[in-house]
C-alpha cells in the first residue's frame, strides 16, 4: 500500500514478480519443494526484467539504472513486499494443509482484517464514519478482495507454491494497463517491456520449474 502510494503503479507492481523467486528458496526450505535450472532461468529473467523497468532513455549508462533501482524508494518497498510474500505463501500454504482452504481464508484474514481495524480505531488512524462513508465501494473492494483469498488458498492447496505465485503474477500485466488507462502514467513502453520480461521469468517457473 505504502508502494503504490507514493510511486507510480507501472514502476511498483512489477516487483511482485520476484515472489516466486522468493518462493523458490522458501518452499526450498519449508516445504521441500526443490529448484532446477529452468527456475533459475526465470529468476535471472525477472532479475533482468527489474533492470529494464527503470531504465532512461534519455540515459543509457549501466551504472545509473541500477543505481536507480535502489534509488526508488517505491520499488524498494514493493522489493519488501515480494519477500513478504516468499515467506506468507509458504507458510499460509502449511497452515492449509493443517486445515482446508476455505478455512484458512476465512478464519486467517477475519482474525487479522479485525485486528487491523481496532489497530487503527485505537490509534486514531481512522474513525467509524470514515469506515462507512464509501459503503458501497467498500463491499466491491471486499468481495473482490474475498473471492480472490479464496481462489488463492483453493489453489494453493492442489499446486506448488512457486507455481501457483508464478501465475498469480501475471496481473502485473494488467497494472501496467490500467497505470496507463486510469493514472495516465508516462514511459510504459520501457516498464511494459520490462514486465514482461518479468512475467517471462514467473511463466519460465511454472512452466519448467521442478
Amino acid at each position: 500500500m505504502i508502494a503504490i502510494h507514493i510511486a507510480p503503479l507501472s514502476l511498483t507492481m512489477p516487483f511482485l514478480a520476484f515472489t516466486p523467486a522468493f518462493v523458490t528458496i522458501t518452499g526450498a526450505v519449508f516445504l521441500k519443494e526443490s529448484l532446477n535450472a529452468w527456475g533459475i532461468a526465470g529468476i535471472m529473467a525477472i532479475v533482468v526484467g527489474a533492470y529494464v523497468l527503470h531504465i532512461d532513455l534519455k540515459d543509457r549508462r549501466i551504472l545509473t539504472t541500477i543505481s536507480s533501482m535502489f534509488k526508488n524508494f517505491g520499488s524498494l518497498i514493493m522489493l519488501i513486499a515480494a519477500f513478504c510474500y516468499g515467506f506468507g505463501a509458504v507458510f499460509g500454504k502449511k497452515a492449509i494443509l493443517y486445515s482446508s482452504p476455505i478455512y484458512m481464508g476465512v478464519h486467517f484474514f477475519t482474525l487479522f482484517n479485525g485486528l487491523m481495524i481496532v489497530l487503527l480505531i485505537c490509534s486514531g488512524k481512522i474513525r467509524i464514519h470514515m469506515l462507512l462513508k464509501r459503503y458501497p465501494q467498500g463491499m466491491i473492494a471486499g468481495f473482490a478482495m474475498f473471492g480472490e483469498i479464496l481462489s488463492h488458498c483453493l489453489g494453493v492447496s492442489i499446486a506448488k507454491v512457486a507455481y501457483f505465485v508464478s501465475v498469480k503474477r501475471i496481473n502485473i500485466l494488467f497494472s501496467i494497463v490500467y497505470a496507463g488507462l486510469i493514472f495516465k502514467e508516462e514511459n510504459l513502453l520501457v516498464r511494459g517491456i520490462g514486465a514482461i520480461f518479468m512475467v517471462m521469468g514467473a511463466v519460465v517457473i511454472l512452466l519448467f520449474g521442478n
